[in-house]
């Protein structure tokens, strides 16, 4: 964020509140059917590991580095991954299993919501 962002952000009126997801895509140009997947995708998608930032970002990591056949990029996404499971071993409450399903299945789901939109 710049300074400016920041600047604006505290003096904001604290009454202005931001709007629900459901709202949110209730306004987003797309038929319904294809709202109604978005928001079940992304709903499926918000589990607490979601709020560590170190998670986020390994996790993009993760996906920028997904290219079949560049086993040098498949090398580095196996690292990152690696760290991302030490990561969670040390600072998870919950089983590590859990917090990586939930990693892989939000993996697998990006796909489908990118799939969603290059169809409109």
């Amino acid at each position: 964020y710049s300074v400016k962002d920041q600047q604006q952000w505290k003096t904001r009126d604290p009454a202005i509140s931001g709007l629900p997801l459901n709202k949110m895509i209730q306004f987003i140009p797309l038929p319904e059917e294809m709202k109604l997947e978005l928001y079940k995708s992304l709903y499926d998608n918000c589990m607490p590991v979601f709020q560590d930032r170190t998670v986020l970002i390994l996790l993009v990591l993760i996906v920028i580095c997904d290219m079949e056949g560049h086993s040098s990029v498949t090398r580095i996404r196996q690292n990152v991954y690696s760290m991302l499971e030490r990561y969670l071993q040390k600072t998870t409450k919950n089983y590590l299993n859990f917090e990586m399903q939930n990693i892989d299945k939000c993996i697998e789901t990006l796909p489908r919501l990118a799939k969603l939109f290059c169809e409109w």
